[in-house]
């Protein structure tokens, strides 16, 4: 922070403000999902930002939000996230063992990521693409697990 890069530093004070704020509230933050959130909202509101100068022929305030924008994209590239791979082995994992359980029975995707994402489960307080995670379990029930 000596080194004056006020990008930085603006990110990273708006950043804890805004995690104090959500501390004092309903829904405080607590796990590395809820910063990563956090940081794609503040992402976006740069985004919008850079535009709303760009319109106004502000190339100054633009730069300034490109800064910022670039250490948000720092900053969550920095965050570890569960990779495709090791997500794949957990959804094929849970899905065997519930075939099992239940028969060979025709079982459902939100089934399968309720297990997943309950308290305890494999996935639990891990760092993931909810996206990614949602394809991995349709494509593995639609293609490798079908009922016997």
């Amino acid at each position: 922070m000596r080194a004056k890069d006020t990008a930085r530093l603006t990110v990273l004070r708006g950043t804890i403000s805004e995690i104090n704020q959500a501390a004092s509230s309903s829904a405080p933050v607590k796990t590395d999902m809820q910063v990563l959130a956090l940081l794609r909202k503040r992402k976006a509101a740069s985004e919008n930002a850079k535009k709303e100068a760009e319109a106004a022929n502000r190339a100054d305030l633009a730069e300034k939000q490109d800064k910022e924008i670039e250490v948000i994209e720092q900053l969550v590239g920095s965050v570890k996230m569960v990779e495709a791979q090791a997500l794949r082995d957990s959804v094929r994992g849970k899905i065997e063992a519930l075939r099992d359980s239940s028969h060979g029975g025709e079982l459902k995707q939100g089934a399968v990521m309720k297990e997943l994402l309950k308290p305890g489960g494999e996935l639990d307080g891990k760092v993931y693409e909810g996206k990614v995670l949602a394809e991995v379990v349709r494509e593995e029930l639609a293609t490798n697990h079908k009922p016997s």
